[in-house]
Protein backbone atom coordinates (compact mmCIF):
# COMPACT_ATOMS: atom_id res chain seq x y z
CA UNK A 1 0.00 0.00 0.00
CA UNK A 2 2.76 2.48 0.57
CA UNK A 3 4.66 1.88 -2.29
CA UNK A 4 1.47 2.12 -4.71
CA UNK A 5 1.21 5.37 -2.43
CA UNK A 6 4.74 6.34 -3.12
CA UNK A 7 4.65 6.13 -6.85
CA UNK A 8 1.89 8.22 -7.61
CA UNK A 9 3.10 10.90 -5.40
CA UNK A 10 5.67 12.67 -7.69
CA UNK A 11 7.87 15.14 -5.29
CA UNK A 12 9.77 13.20 -2.89
CA UNK A 13 9.51 16.46 -0.41
CA UNK A 14 5.84 16.70 -0.92
CA UNK A 15 5.25 12.41 -0.23
CA UNK A 16 7.23 13.56 3.15
CA UNK A 17 5.23 16.58 3.75
CA UNK A 18 1.74 14.49 3.01
CA UNK A 19 2.92 11.00 5.14
CA UNK A 20 3.89 13.82 7.90
CA UNK A 21 0.32 15.79 8.14
CA UNK A 22 -1.66 11.93 8.48
CA UNK A 23 0.35 11.05 10.91
CA UNK A 24 -0.29 14.52 13.36
CA UNK A 25 -4.32 14.26 12.16
CA UNK A 26 -4.17 10.81 13.60
CA UNK A 27 -2.83 11.90 16.89
CA UNK A 28 0.98 10.93 16.24
CA UNK A 29 2.60 14.42 16.10
CA UNK A 30 5.46 12.58 18.27
CA UNK A 31 6.23 10.53 15.36
CA UNK A 32 5.76 13.02 12.93
CA UNK A 33 8.00 15.24 14.29
CA UNK A 34 11.18 12.21 15.02
CA UNK A 35 10.68 11.26 11.73
CA UNK A 36 10.75 13.97 9.49
CA UNK A 37 12.20 16.90 11.70
CA UNK A 38 16.19 16.19 11.03
CA UNK A 39 15.58 16.05 6.85
CA UNK A 40 13.01 18.56 6.36
CA UNK A 41 14.38 21.18 9.56
CA UNK A 42 12.27 23.74 9.68
CA UNK A 43 10.51 23.83 6.85
CA UNK A 44 6.56 24.01 7.27
CA UNK A 45 5.57 20.49 7.54
CA UNK A 46 2.07 21.12 6.87
CA UNK A 47 0.56 22.37 3.31
CA UNK A 48 -0.20 25.83 4.25
CA UNK A 49 -2.00 28.37 1.94
CA UNK A 50 -1.96 31.69 2.93
CA UNK A 51 -4.57 32.97 5.21
CA UNK A 52 -6.33 29.39 5.85
CA UNK A 53 -4.07 29.15 9.38
CA UNK A 54 -4.36 30.42 12.57
CA UNK A 55 -1.35 32.16 15.29
CA UNK A 56 -1.82 32.74 18.38
CA UNK A 57 -2.75 36.14 18.21
CA UNK A 58 -5.82 34.82 16.07
CA UNK A 59 -6.66 32.53 18.77
CA UNK A 60 -6.45 34.95 21.49
CA UNK A 61 -8.94 37.13 19.26
CA UNK A 62 -11.70 34.14 18.88
CA UNK A 63 -10.65 33.70 22.53
CA UNK A 64 -11.87 37.34 23.87
CA UNK A 65 -15.30 37.01 21.90
CA UNK A 66 -16.40 33.85 22.81
CA UNK A 67 -19.03 33.29 25.39
CA UNK A 68 -17.71 31.46 28.44
CA UNK A 69 -20.18 29.31 29.09
CA UNK A 70 -19.90 27.83 24.88
CA UNK A 71 -16.44 26.98 25.09
CA UNK A 72 -16.30 23.34 25.88
CA UNK A 73 -19.38 22.43 22.97
CA UNK A 74 -17.00 25.07 20.54
CA UNK A 75 -14.15 22.34 21.62
CA UNK A 76 -16.65 19.75 20.29
CA UNK A 77 -17.99 20.99 17.36
CA UNK A 78 -14.38 21.89 16.14
CA UNK A 79 -13.53 17.79 16.73
CA UNK A 80 -11.89 17.42 19.92
CA UNK A 81 -13.10 14.60 22.05
CA UNK A 82 -15.07 15.05 25.35
CA UNK A 83 -11.98 13.33 27.42
CA UNK A 84 -9.94 16.07 25.84
CA UNK A 85 -12.19 19.34 26.77
CA UNK A 86 -12.61 18.09 30.17
CA UNK A 87 -8.60 17.68 30.32
CA UNK A 88 -8.12 21.75 29.78
CA UNK A 89 -11.51 21.90 32.10
CA UNK A 90 -9.36 19.48 34.91
CA UNK A 91 -5.81 21.87 34.15
CA UNK A 92 -6.72 25.39 33.94
CA UNK A 93 -8.87 27.54 36.86
CA UNK A 94 -9.26 30.21 34.13
CA UNK A 95 -11.86 30.28 31.73
CA UNK A 96 -10.23 32.31 29.31
CA UNK A 97 -6.90 29.92 30.14
CA UNK A 98 -9.12 27.21 29.15
CA UNK A 99 -10.33 28.18 25.96
CA UNK A 100 -7.10 29.57 24.50
CA UNK A 101 -5.89 25.87 25.78
CA UNK A 102 -8.36 24.44 23.41
CA UNK A 103 -8.06 26.38 20.79
CA UNK A 104 -4.30 25.73 20.83
CA UNK A 105 -4.64 22.04 21.41
CA UNK A 106 -7.26 21.96 18.18
CA UNK A 107 -4.90 24.10 15.96
CA UNK A 108 -1.73 22.14 16.84
CA UNK A 109 -3.62 19.08 15.67
CA UNK A 110 -5.07 20.36 12.25
CA UNK A 111 -3.53 20.52 8.87
CA UNK A 112 -3.06 24.02 8.57
CA UNK A 113 -4.68 24.57 4.77
CA UNK A 114 -8.17 23.69 6.86
CA UNK A 115 -8.16 25.78 10.21
CA UNK A 116 -9.96 28.73 9.19
CA UNK A 117 -13.07 26.63 7.28
CA UNK A 118 -13.10 24.66 10.51
CA UNK A 119 -13.63 27.25 13.08
CA UNK A 120 -15.59 29.44 10.97
CA UNK A 121 -18.23 26.64 10.38
CA UNK A 122 -17.90 25.42 14.00
CA UNK A 123 -18.34 29.07 14.92
CA UNK A 124 -21.46 28.81 12.60
CA UNK A 125 -23.35 26.11 14.40
CA UNK A 126 -22.67 27.85 18.02
CA UNK A 127 -24.43 30.66 16.67
CA UNK A 128 -21.37 33.56 16.42
CA UNK A 129 -22.23 34.55 13.18
CA UNK A 130 -20.65 37.93 13.90
CA UNK A 131 -17.40 36.19 14.86
CA UNK A 132 -17.31 33.91 11.90
CA UNK A 133 -17.54 36.80 9.76
CA UNK A 134 -14.93 38.43 10.97
CA UNK A 135 -12.59 35.83 11.20
CA UNK A 136 -13.44 35.48 7.85
CA UNK A 137 -12.41 39.10 7.05
CA UNK A 138 -9.29 38.68 9.27
CA UNK A 139 -8.24 35.86 7.09
CA UNK A 140 -9.01 37.40 3.62
CA UNK A 141 -11.88 35.88 2.81
CA UNK A 142 -14.59 38.85 1.30
CA UNK A 143 -17.34 36.29 1.80
CA UNK A 144 -17.99 33.91 4.33
CA UNK A 145 -19.68 31.09 1.51
CA UNK A 146 -15.69 31.40 0.72
CA UNK A 147 -15.07 28.77 3.21
CA UNK A 148 -15.73 26.01 2.42
CA UNK A 149 -17.56 23.37 4.84
CA UNK A 150 -15.77 20.23 5.79
CA UNK A 151 -16.32 17.17 6.62
CA UNK A 152 -16.18 17.44 10.71
CA UNK A 153 -19.33 19.88 10.96
CA UNK A 154 -21.36 19.85 7.42
CA UNK A 155 -24.02 18.41 7.97
CA UNK A 156 -25.66 21.09 10.78
CA UNK A 157 -24.59 24.05 8.52
CA UNK A 158 -26.88 26.13 7.15
CA UNK A 159 -26.60 29.12 4.51
CA UNK A 160 -28.68 32.06 4.57
CA UNK A 161 -31.79 31.36 3.06
CA UNK A 162 -32.19 27.88 3.77
CA UNK A 163 -34.51 28.08 7.36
Amino acid sequence: MMNYWKSNLSNDIHQRKMLCTALKQHKLRKLAKELFESEIGNENLDTQEAGKCFNDQDLLFICDKLDPESWRRLGVRLGLEWTDVKKVAKNNRLVEDRIMELLVTWRDDQSKCQQVPIMVNALRQQKFFGLAQRVCEKHGYSDEAEVAPNQINLPQIQTQGQG
